[in-house]
């Protein structure tokens, strides 16, 4: 053995101390490039942010408890179906979420008014916040949300029973850029909630179904404010007559192509008429229950609107063929027919279709039981882009007649047992 002395000190083999020193030397170079050692966090976290499956990220965030902290910091959107203790736990870790989805699934109340407090006070950047179907929430909560949360612009607070005028009051002084509002089955809002959100200028948004206290004169005053709505759904608002209807479509007759008034009993031809007079933009119509709907209006508004690919005019029982033959001659466009139980309807009505230049996708005919497989025929005919068909309950329509019938391959026909496909 070879022994070496060297200031005192004692070595067996000056090789392995050579070795030695190489392998520090090397771990110290590799720490000097280490990407946690050489990116700051604000580079690692725009790194990370480039990111886009979801996955991916889920896998970067086990590499270190840095990696981890800084995902943490990039999450924006998070569906919450926690308890209390986890909201905190959550509201100390992702303190930059824009997005948090805490709809209820069930009759159980769920979330309450001190969890909706907590929210507003950790998610200052919130933009987007969804309680659907929190029947715990009251005005006390929607008061914490307006009070801390000036920056939100996404709301749905659908089947919250608890919520009145006041709570949309102060959502509507203190969220100025609110764009979209869900408030359907809110029961006890009245029309002070629509005089209040004339409030939000930048509004696109407005679903109001089932709120059956909402009338004419809250229309009228929401039309004073809000010019910019794009989708308005006024579903089963029983007071809503053809007045409020003229009103708000003037209003916002630049942006609307979405006007819902399903179940809304007196709504009549007026107000179907001035959504045609003034709405070019209007692509979508909802007008299935409007009992008070006659062939005059679709044929005043058809001559004057050609752009609609949805229409919905189920249970409109004073509708005639006449009717749906200007919407067939005028509207070549249209993609979705809904006049199921339209019992004045015959074969005569696809009389004005045209031979592969319409672009009927879905029919819905169920109930008609003047129309015959006849008329089935003509359709399948005239709409080479037809995929479904509903004809329950029509009774000059079998299996045995649709069998003979040459639909497109894939296209689909319900009937009252059973469903074909092509």
């Amino acid at each position: 053995m070879e022994v070496v002395e060297s200031k005192g000190v004692t070595v067996d083999n000056p090789q392995s101390c050579d070795v030695g020193r190489e392998k520090i030397a090397n771990k110290n170079e590799d720490r000097e490039h280490n990407i946690n050692s050489v990116l700051r966090d604000d580079d690692l976290q725009a790194v990370l942010a480039k990111v886009s499956l979801s996955s991916d990220r889920d896998a970067c965030a086990l590499v270190c408890k840095r990696w981890k902290a800084i995902q943490d910091s990039n999450k924006k959107s998070m569906r919450l179906r926690a308890g209390p203790v986890m909201l905190e736990r959550i509201a100390a870790r992702f303190s930059s979420l824009t997005s948090l989805d805490m709809s209820q699934n069930s009759e159980f109340p769920g979330w309450k008014d001190s969890n909706l407090s907590l929210v507003a006070q950790s998610f200052s950047r919130l933009e987007r916040l969804n309680i659907n179907n929190c029947k715990g929430i009251s005005d006390k909560g929607l008061t914490a949300i307006g009070q801390k949360l000036s920056s939100l612009q996404w709301l749905d607070v659908s089947g919250c029973k608890q919520i009145t005028d006041l709570g949309v009051e102060h959502i509507a002084s203190r969220c100025h850029g609110l764009r979209v509002l869900y408030l359907s089955r809110c029961k006890l809002i009245t029309d002070n909630s629509l005089a209040a959100l004339s409030q939000c200028r930048f509004l696109e948004n407005l679903v109001l179904q089932g709120c059956t206290n909402i009338g004419d004169d809250g229309l009228i005053r929401l039309s004073e404010g809000c010019s910019s709505l794009q989708v308005l759904d006024l579903a089963k608002c029983g007071k809503v007559g053809d007045i409020g209807v003229k009103s708000i479509v003037h209003a916002c007759s630049t942006f609307l192509h979405t006007l819902v008034l399903e179940d809304c009993p007196q709504v009549g031809d007026v107000g179907v008429i001035a959504a045609g007079e003034c709405c070019q933009s209007l692509h979508t119509l909802l007008l299935g229950g409007c009992r008070l709907l006659s062939d005059f209006a679709l044929d005043a508004y058809f001559r004057r609107h050609t752009n609609l690919t949805n229409l919905q005019v189920e249970f409109c029982m004073k509708l005639t063929d006449n009717g749906i033959k200007v919407v067939f001659a005028n509207c070549p466009s249209l993609e979705v027919l809904d006049v199921r139980c339209c019992f004045l309807l015959t074969d005569m009505c696809f009389e004005t279709l045209r031979l592969g230049e319409n672009c009927i996708k879905e029919l819905r005919i169920s109930g008609c039981c003047g129309i015959t497989s006849e008329g089935v025929k003509k359709v399948a005919e005239s709409c080479p882009q037809l995929t479904f068909i509903e004809a329950k309950y029509c009774t000059h329509i079998s299996t045995n007649t649709i069998v003979s019938i040459a639909f497109l391959d894939g296209c689909r026909v319900v009937l009252d047992k059973e469903t074909l496909l092509f």
